[in-house]
């Protein structure tokens, strides 16, 4: 044996690592085996004594919600919308991202539509990541807002689960009024950063309401334990609750509703305030926490966040799309859903879509396009130049002018500005979701860079009746030369996607043409 073992050093190793492999693998599930049979046997036996306990006593009576006034919910009455973020295996969507934010909403809107009381005219947003939801901007707010809202809708708050918590009860969904209602359930959680895998991935069915607000991180109850579309329930303010509470209310002035203020750290106010996205604080100066706020009974609609559709599913029908721009023009007036009294004597043939006036209108009317610059990389090089070019071709009845990204400008403002314009030429990126601001016969031309291409938006925009067209830039680095060989091939591979999408675009002379000649109208085309 000794021999054997001797001539042949690499069947030792062989079986020794085999053995090792063996210890492992005995030793990792013998003990996974153990925890389950007394995980298993635990709950067997907590069965088991609650089955015995309820033999002996009767049932308790369901308790409703302590120290609250009962919950009669009447037609119209206010809505909710729970928003879970956390869809993605890896992180959530950056709350800042206009697409990202927006794909796991809208996508949605025609399904979620279908349980909305076109009736009621206040919305809550219940957002279960404070910190997640301190990170929104005023863009991705307005695109959540108008995902939820219905037709009706003058007013949505959006909340965070550090500054309430969601109790709810079994109801009869066609009143919405409760009956026999079960011990409430509470979404009560802290900063989600904290929490730990497995504390995310528990669903639990109450939360111990004399824990002291915060020091619980429980998600809205899931499976058995979640409310059904129709329920309702009381939504309480907790008075020293810190976190976010924001309003965008479209009875506030145009310049109110741009005022922003959010701190996750700072309490919010007590007092019902509106302003678009504003914010205050919670004590009355003295470090004392003002008198709490009137819990409000709502409905609960859904949870959304968990799931997205393609974008070419955005907008089923006409009637799906003219709902997302009502719902937005509630908050963001867009130029060409005015009136005709408004917008001006009414559109040539170009630009009058459904007899929707157009501001400036008129045969012969000023045409615009924008040229709308990231503020980082993936910028449209010789900017000043390709402008300069533009408004040579296009001639005298066109404003070709320039936009640059900054993440401060306010929607409303965007709103308007893009609604009317006739052309919008952008790099491909998060900004060319402002083609959902873009009038029916509105032109979204997308840059990309070399060998990547990604067409989601144009499935967006068309839904809308917004057309789309492309060019691809020419190598803008030397190793793109050398890459894949087809912009198929490049977008299977991260690294590859990575590095031609961070590099700056640039439009050729052949682009440059057929933009012109998709932009203007085939009546006057023969002069180009």
């Amino acid at each position: 044996m000794r021999a054997m073992w001797r001539r042949h050093p690499k069947r030792q190793v062989c079986m020794v690592g085999t053995f090792v492999l063996a210890q492992v693998f005995v030793l990792r599930y013998g003990i996974r085996a153990l925890k389950d049979s007394s995980s298993g046997a635990g709950a067997g036996g907590a069965a088991a004594a609650a089955a015995v306990g309820a033999s002996r006593a009767p049932a308790p009576a369901a308790a409703a919600l302590p120290g609250t006034p009962s919950c009669d919910w009447k037609e119209g009455g206010p809505e909710i919308f729970v928003i879970n973020v956390d869809v993605r295996p890896k992180k959530p969507p950056r709350a800042d991202h206009w697409y990202h934010v927006t794909e796991a909403s809208a996508s949605r809107r025609a399904e979620l539509m279908k349980t909305v009381n076109e009736t009621s005219e206040t919305l809550y947003l219940q957002v279960l990541d404070p910190t997640w939801m301190a990170g929104t901007s005023p863009m991705t707010r307005l695109f959540l807002a108008a995902t939820f809202a219905n037709a009706g809708t003058k007013k949505v708050y959006f909340v965070d689960t550090n500054r309430t918590r969601f109790g709810y009860g079994t109801s009869n969904i066609t009143t919405g009024r409760p009956e026999s209602p079960s011990p409430p359930s509470f979404s009560v959680q802290s900063n989600s950063a904290s929490l730990t895998p497995a504390d995310k991935d528990r669903n639990k069915t109450d939360v111990d309401q004399s824990a002291p607000v915060g020091a619980q991180a429980e998600e809205l109850p899931t499976a058995n334990g979640e409310p059904v579309p129709g329920q309702v329930g009381l939504l309480e303010f907790l008075p020293c609750g810190r976190g976010n509470e924001i309003t965008l209310s479209s009875a506030s002035a145009i310049s109110e509703r741009q005022n922003v203020s959010t701190d996750a750290g700072t309490p919010i106010s007590n007092d019902d305030g509106e302003g678009l996205f504003g914010g205050g604080e919670d004590t009355d100066g003295r470090g004392e926490c003002d008198t709490p706020r009137e819990p409000v009974c709502v409905k609960y609609l859904n949870t959304v966040g968990r799931k997205k559709v393609s974008t070419e599913h955005w907008f089923p029908s006409p009637e799906d799309a003219r709902s997302f721009r009502t719902a937005i023009n509630t908050f963001c007036p867009m130029p060409f859903l005015r009136g005709a009294e408004e917008a001006g004597a009414g559109g040539d043939r170009h630009r009058r879509v459904e007899g929707d006036g157009w501001e400036g209108g008129g045969e012969g009317g000023v045409r615009r396009l924008l040229l709308y610059q990231r503020d980082q990389c993936r910028r449209i090089k010789n900017a000043a130049q390709v402008m300069e070019d533009l408004r040579e071709r296009l001639g005298g009845d066109w404003l070709v002018e320039e936009m640059i990204h900054d993440a401060d400008r306010q929607p409303c403002e965007l709103v308007k500005t893009v609604g009317g314009v006739d052309v919008l030429l952008t790099p491909h990126g998060f900004q060319s979701m402002l083609g959902l601001f873009l009038r029916p016969g509105a032109l979204l031309f997308e840059v990309f860079p070399h060998k990547y291409f990604w067409g989601q938006y144009a499935a967006m925009v068309e839904g809308l009746g917004v057309r789309h067209a492309w060019s691809m830039s020419r190598s803008g680095r030397f190793f793109m030369r050398f890459a894949h060989p087809t912009t198929e091939t490049c977008m299977r591979y991260k690294r590859c996607r990575a590095y031609s999408r961070n590099t700056d675009v640039e439009i050729e002379e052949q682009d440059l043409e057929r933009l012109v000649k998709l932009a203007v109208p085939p009546s006057t085309s023969g002069n180009l």
